[in-house]
């Protein structure tokens, strides 16, 4: 399981406990957030994660093993609000069909955000890869993030101290 962005951890801690059995890589850029994970890893006897610290992309690279993942997991990413920056914006055509050759047939791509516009480029992009991708949790009662039991993350916090809905995408590889 590759959790993208992962911050502190809170979703690479979560991802572990309720699935042991599996390998989970936390890929995160920044320090902070790798050094928190790391302790959260030692306090917890946690011995099914992998950190990787760095960007996603050059992860990838360096694997060059495709249909790898069972699950991609990409919680809270960028939402770059001001339009002339959107290019800048993580989710796009072509980081999803990268993304789709490290996932295993039948394998799911989650992905959450608070962001009003993001959310709608996001369904835009889900639209554009209906090719690659089967978009599962198609109502409304199956996005809303805080009803489905999942950690409560930094991003998550703030969004709901803000009073924005925090919906997931369950993407399912054709």
């Amino acid at each position: 399981i590759l959790d993208i962005g992962s911050g502190s951890g809170e979703n690479s801690i979560h991802l572990s406990l309720s699935n042991y059995n599996n390998k989970i890589i936390a890929c995160e850029l920044f320090k902070d957030g790798n050094i928190n994970l790391v302790k959260k890893i030692k306090e917890n006897n946690i011995k099914n994660i992998r950190l990787y610290n760095g960007n996603v992309l050059e992860f990838l690279d360096l694997l060059g093993i495709k249909e790898l993942f069972n699950e991609i997991w990409i919680l809270f990413p960028d939402p770059w609000p001001k339009n002339r920056h959107h290019k800048r914006r993580l989710i796009n055509n072509r980081f999803i069909k990268i993304l789709s050759s490290y996932l295993k047939n039948n394998g799911k791509l989650f992905i959450v955000s608070d962001s009003d516009s993001y959310k709608k480029a996001i369904f835009m992009n889900i639209y554009d890869s209906k090719s690659i991708f089967f978009w599962k949790n198609q109502r409304v009662s199956e996005w809303n993030y805080e009803c489905l039991g999942f950690p409560e993350t930094k991003f998550y916090k703030k969004a709901k101290k803000s009073n924005r809905n925090s919906i997931l995408f369950e993407l399912v590889k054709i």
